[in-house]
């Protein structure tokens, strides 16, 4: 609301806008607010799906909860594999929720892996260099490992839908792999 407020302060005293400058702001204010609580909502369900992830690693153990999330990761991207062309855009929205709460899962069940192997007074440092690391690692992985896919997958495949799936395959196969 307060962002609103100062583009209306400021587009009003702007000379030579007027009442189209002042109309842009106010018909941007949905989409702004749609936007908010679209990420409040992300927001609201993350914290649930973390809060369970909490309660399902002491019921357990942080490593059998790190194992079945990584194992669910994979199969999420086998899932993508072979139900790319075939899956309805509800199922893609169920599949896209099931995804995040995997995502969630496992950087939870790893965090929780981890502090359990250091002393509590550096557990706080220790949570921030796993962040850390964990994030650059998967960053420049990601990048890496996406970045040389992509640029060989189209060499092999006859549509762009065949290399989709390409890279699918090789990303559940690089999960496989890393179990």
């Amino acid at each position: 609301q307060l962002y609103s407020t100062v583009d209306s302060i400021v587009v009003g005293n702007t000379e030579g806008v007027g009442i189209t400058g002042l109309s842009a702001i106010g018909s941007a204010m949905p989409i702004l607010n749609m936007l908010l609580v679209l990420f409040i909502g992300i927001s609201a369900g993350a914290s649930i799906m973390s809060f369970l992830s909490g309660r399902i690693s002491q019921v357990i153990g942080p490593r059998r909860h790190l194992i079945l999330s990584h194992i669910l990761l994979t199969l999420s991207s086998f899932i993508w594999f072979i139900f790319t062309q075939k899956m309805p855009y509800i199922y893609l929205l169920i599949h896209f929720f099931i995804l995040g709460t995997i995502t969630i899962w496992t950087n939870n069940a790893s965090i929780h892996y981890f502090l359990q192997t250091i002393p509590q007074e550096h557990r706080v440092g220790g949570s921030i260099l796993h962040a850390v690391v964990t994030g650059v690692f998967s960053g420049l992985t990601g990048i890496a490992v996406t970045g040389f896919m992509l640029e060989f997958i189209p060499g092999f495949t006859k549509s762009p839908l065949d290399g989709y799936k390409l890279y699918f395959l090789g990303t559940a196969v690089f999960l496989a792999a890393t179990l």
